[in-house]
Parts: structure tokens; sequence; C-alpha cells
């Protein structure tokens, strides 16, 4: 009954960890995808941001700025790699419980990613997910059609 039990118990802390990491993928993949809407002015590689760009998280801002989309889903792959390899070592110690919390914020930045919404007030209101299922649809549309060039 014990190996059961802790059988039952690895077995929903790798589920739980493939979940936070299918979401950050997502998000990732979704970064890559709606890089024209994130990025204006494109030379040699070089990326300058908007005044009004529609990255909400600074430090990927700052990526952007610097390194380009490229760079930052090479930032978010192996941030992907490393919590996932965290989370599996932190599933086998007494902090385990860090798994869920991480769960449950990877669970909000999905609903954040899929149901999110431009101000009217933006001046560019050029990315709009009017339709809950758009982010969703463009990553089928991605793998499904191939990049467009």
């Amino acid at each position: 009954m014990t190996t059961m039990n802790s059988l039952t118990r690895k077995l929903a802390y790798s589920v739980a960890i493939l979940c936070i990491a299918l979401v950050s993928t997502y998000d990732t993949v979704l970064t890559h995808v709606t890089a024209e809407e994130l990025v204006v002015d494109c030379s040699f590689g070089d990326y300058q941001l908007d005044d009004h760009s529609n990255e909400q998280n600074p430090i990927c801002e700052w990526v952007i700025a610097h390194r380009g989309i490229g760079g930052l889903v090479e930032y978010k792959a192996a941030g992907v790699l490393l919590a996932t390899l965290v989370l599996f070592g932190l599933s086998r110690t007494k902090y385990r419980w860090l798994v869920w919390v991480t769960l449950v914020a990877q669970l909000s930045l999905f609903w954040t990613v899929n149901f999110a919404t431009v101000k009217p007030s933006s001046p560019d209101p050029h990315y709009n997910f009017e339709d809950r299922y758009a982010a969703a649809q463009m990553i089928l549309d991605f793998y499904l059609e191939g990049e467009q060039q």
C-alpha cells in the first residue's frame, strides 16, 4: 500500500511539472508567433521597441531590446528547462509544495495569456484578443500552416 501511495504521489508531481512546462512552452511559442506585435523597427537583427510595446514584462522588454525576439525565445526555453529540472528536484524534498504553488501561478499565466485584451485607450490597438480562443488559434495556425515569411 505504501508503494502505491508513493507511486501515485510521484505520478501526480510529474503530471503537475509537465503541465507547468507545457504552459511555459505555450507562452514561449506565443512570444515567437506574436513577435511582430511585440517589436517594431527591425534592422539587421537589432530590435528597437515601440513606446507602446505590447510586452508587459519589463525584463522581457529589456531582453527584446538587447537580444531580439530570438534571444528572448532562447532565454525562455533555457528557463523552462531549468525550472523543470529544479521542480523535479524539489519534488523529492520537503519543499515539494512549491510545485503546486508554481502550477497555480502557471495556470494563472495561461488564463491571462488566453484571455488578455489590450486596453481600449491603447494608442495602437492592433493586438486585441476579443475572441477568447485567439491565442490558442494563433498557436495552432503556427504549427499547422508553418511560419509565414
